[in-house]
């Protein structure tokens, strides 16, 4: 399990996991297969404005987005490809903080 406070670097030098939020605390990694999940929170309060934050970071990084959704400030998605295909998921974890899911594809 991370617990690693991170600004805009790679989790624990994992060269696959994009660039992050300022301020995002990763708590698990998962793979399956070539597929890698990280999972991760940050202070904040609006779904959206975060997710267009981490759209600019990962055009910034040589992705490119391939499609967005929202619902509201309840769920915000972005599916990007580039280095990797992959799929980026913004939800409320609790009071004041967002949880971050990345789906890296190989």
């Amino acid at each position: 399990m991370y617990r690693t406070a991170l600004t805009g670097v790679h989790l624990g030098g994992d060269p696959d996991q994009p660039a992050a939020p300022s301020g995002t605390v990763f708590y698990a990694k998962l793979k399956q297969g070539a597929t890698k999940a990280y999972f991760g929170y940050v202070h904040g309060d609006d779904v959206v404005a975060l997710r267009d934050s981490i759209k600019q970071q990962l055009t910034t990084a040589g992705y490119h987005i391939e499609g967005t959704d929202q619902e509201d400030n309840t769920e915000a998605e972005a599916e990007f490809g580039g280095p990797h295909g992959g799929r980026l998921q913004v939800i409320h974890y609790c009071t004041d903080y967002l949880r971050v899911r990345y789906i890296l594809e190989h």
